[in-house]
């Protein structure tokens, strides 16, 4: 049994998805003033053989220095019930290590990129969001590694399956839930605290949809979907100073996305005019507010702009 998920037992249904070789490697860290994709790092992914895959070795310390070490996907579809809308561009299974001292089985979530420079992205900010470094307010899924899809070619990044999690949309789009009952009401509060902890701490999220929002059954908030993620410190005018315009574009289009997100079943959509006004607007604009706010003073939202944001929206 695997040390570091004591849950993890061996699911003998599912379809099998890729079985072949596995590479340890070690990722770099990033740092936010850096490129998030590293030469090495893209080099890594573009010389994977379809087939195979790459395990990071700091999440598999039992498997470091095994050799001939082989590897079994599986899709487990009934671990995506807590997952309804996030799960549709995600495989969930289970991932099988063969070692020379046994098996090493682990739930998992696969998502599939077309493009290398993507998955890498993905990859480097998962390791970096879930490390001791990362801005507080929010976790993502630990990473586990990558594989190259023997069917499609496509390159894909294995994160930790967080058992108990639930993704958000689960809960404003559930009918049994009307808009101003406790479930839903903690969900538009979770959903402000995830978004204004990334903007505080200076990052942009770039598709902040309800549906790449978790909650787990520790009340923790977990973000998904970290591929158009980047750092303020890398939007910068042509003379290298913080292009402060194209930063509120990027804080906008996540509110955007994010209110949108809320009424994106036109014949469900139910009127979260008052829990945004109360709930979401309060919580995210007293964050960005706050002393240690990475986002710039003239860019920080007042609940009345959100709530006209949303009016807008609404409205249109």
């Amino acid at each position: 049994m695997s040390e570091f998920d004591r849950f993890s037992v061996r699911i003998p249904s599912g379809n099998l998805v890729q079985a072949g070789p596995v590479e340890i490697f070690q990722p770099p860290i990033i740092e936010p003033e850096d490129e998030i994709v590293s030469k090495e790092l893209l080099r890594e992914f573009k010389q994977m053989a379809p087939g195979s895959f790459k395990l990071i070795k700091s999440a598999w310390t039992e498997a470091v220095g095994y050799e001939n070490t082989t590897a079994e996907l599986f899709e487990v579809p009934e671990l995506g019930i807590t997952r309804t809308e996030s799960a549709h561009e995600v495989m969930l299974g289970q991932l099988i290590m063969q070692t020379f001292v046994g098996e090493i089985p682990e739930l998992v979530a696969m998502k599939p990129f077309d493009r290398a420079g993507d998955a890498a992205h993905e990859l480097a900010l998962s390791q970096y969001f879930s490390g001791p470094d990362r801005p507080t307010g929010f976790n993502t899924f630990n990473p586990l590694g990558i594989c190259r899809l023997e069917t499609t070619g496509q390159y894909g990044v294995i994160t930790k399956y967080a058992h108990g999690t639930v993704s958000l949309d689960n809960i404003v789009w559930n009918p049994e839930y009307d808009d101003k009952s406790v479930v839903v009401t903690q969900a538009l509060g979770k959903s402000a605290l995830m978004l204004a902890s990334m903007h505080a701490a200076g990052w942009t999220h770039g598709d902040a949809q309800i549906k790449n929002i978790f909650r787990s059954n520790q009340d923790e908030v977990f973000i998904a979907d970290l591929e158009s993620t980047r750092p303020f410190k890398q939007i910068k005018s042509r003379i290298g100073e913080l292009d402060t315009f194209e930063v509120e574009a990027s804080i906008n289009h996540d509110l955007r996305a994010l209110l949108e997100s809320l009424d994106a079943r036109s014949d469900e959509a139910r009127d979260f005019t008052d829990g945004i006004n109360v709930i979401f607007s309060l919580i995210y604009s007293s964050i960005v507010s706050s002393p240690q706010s990475m986002v710039p003073r003239e860019l920080r939202k007042s609940p009345n702009d959100i709530a006209k944001l949303y009016q807008e929206i609404t409205n249109r």
